[in-house]
């Protein structure tokens, strides 16, 4: 398949940071971050190709030096007021953010969907949240005289106020989907409508004085009886010889051919989970006899207009993650809300740092990565065009964002 632009401006950018990499793109409180840096960071955090939109870049690059800017001093301060964070705190704000923030149902599906979900690995998640702990141990070192510690009171009641909302999982299944859309075709209908034609007078009424007619056309998808009485019975047939996890896999890979978030090589990256909620009873009706490492039969998905199958990896009863496995957290949060003061005024602080941006060699190391780009991917102006014959669009998947629920301490102090 014709490689992708964002895959080939991959390849040039690689082989170009041999030349440029090296230079200066910024200075923090004179530490120099290099181009190569620069731009590795802000591709990390780019979406796939087709998922941009314009303007996207510059904010990536926004965002990517107002992190570098933090990151350095942040690991300045550190170094100058000696701060060392213990690994059970570490792993407490872990919790928080993998079973609340990100909701997953345990840890253990967390650390196997990182890769897909999240484009990071555990070890990266757990350095993120260690970062968010260091700052707030590094506003109340610096603030001592006036920051506030949370008494154990305060922080069982922000956890019991949050408890219900934030730390109750309900019931959940870990499944794999196979989602197969219905044929549909348009159906057209036509209204004749009326409307008034009316005129202003002088003193500010208006008056009708004729009447006008139209036709107003509705269009609306209606399934295909036979072809899709033909689909199910073919889709029943085929789950019907499913004995394994690669078994449904294959068979997923038949139906969902254009889904991109599923790849026949990798079946974790169509791994997920439902979570059973008052709107979402008839699932569990559908999956809780189905044991682990069995398929669902068939189920009519009629507001998408699909079918839909589920290869059940486990269930996951209601449960409570504890105030003990996210103390830290609770604490910090309960602290920034007692200190806002000293939070503004370590912000201050890092947006006073001195920053010196490298403008001419960053302009040259740019235009080095262009004109490689021309060198390598453009061809010559007589050349013919040449059609491959392959379609480069990608059908977009909805898939479920159980939300944030909050804003955290963390959050607030990394804007």
């Amino acid at each position: 398949m014709k490689r992708s632009l964002f895959a080939a401006l991959s390849v040039i950018f690689i082989l170009t940071v041999a030349a440029c990499g090296n230079r200066p793109y910024m200075t923090v409180n004179g530490k120099v971050i290099t181009v190569s840096e620069f731009n590795k960071a802000v591709e990390d955090i780019l979406p796939p190709e087709e998922e941009r939109f314009p303007g996207i870049e510059e904010q990536a690059k926004s965002m990517v030096e107002s992190q570098f800017i933090r990151e350095t001093v942040v690991e300045q301060l550190q170094q100058e007021y000696q701060i060392q964070l213990e690994d059970e705190e570490i792993d407490q704000i872990y919790n928080y953010f993998v079973l609340s923030a990100r909701r997953y149902p345990t840890l253990e599906i967390a650390e196997e969907l990182f890769p897909y979900y999240e484009r990071k690995t555990k070890e990266e998640v757990r350095q993120m949240t260690a970062d968010a702990l260091l700052q707030n141990k590094l506003i109340e070192t610096i603030y001592a005289d006036t920051y506030q510690k949370p008494t154990e009171d305060q922080v069982r009641s922000w956890y019991d106020e949050r408890k219900e909302d934030f730390f109750t999982v309900p019931k959940c299944y870990y499944v794999s989907q196979l989602f197969v859309t219905k044929p549909v075709e348009e159906e057209v209908t036509e209204e004749v409508i009326e409307g008034e034609i009316t005129e202003e007078n002088a003193d500010g009424t208006e008056e009708t004085v004729g009447i006008v007619e139209g036709v107003e056309e509705t269009v609306e998808e209606v399934v295909e009886e036979t072809a899709a009485e033909k689909l199910l019975k073919e889709l029943e047939a085929d789950i019907a010889k499913i004995d394994s996890e690669k078994a449904f896999m294959k068979t997923a890979a038949k139906y969902m051919k254009d889904n991109p978030y599923f790849d026949r090589k990798d079946y974790k990256a169509n791994r997920g989970f439902v979570y059973i909620t008052e709107n979402t009873k008839d699932v569990d009706d559908l999956l809780k006899d189905v044991p682990n490492g069995g398929v669902s039969a068939v189920y009519d998905y009629s507001d998408y207009n699909a079918y839909i199958v589920f290869y059940v990896y486990s269930m996951i009863p209601e449960h409570t993650i504890e105030l003990d496995q996210i103390r830290a957290f609770a604490e910090i949060e309960t602290g920034f809300q007692l200190n806002q003061e000293a939070v503004r005024q370590f912000n201050e602080k890092i947006a006073a740092a001195d920053v010196v941006y490298n403008e001419a060699d960053r302009l040259a190391a740019e235009e080095e990565i262009i004109l490689e780009e021309e060198e390598i991917v453009l061809p010559p102006e007589d050349s013919p065009v040449v059609d491959d014959g392959i379609d480069d669009s990608v059908m977009e998947t909805e898939t479920d964002d159980a939300g944030t629920g909050e804003e955290t301490a963390a959050e607030t102090v990394a804007e």
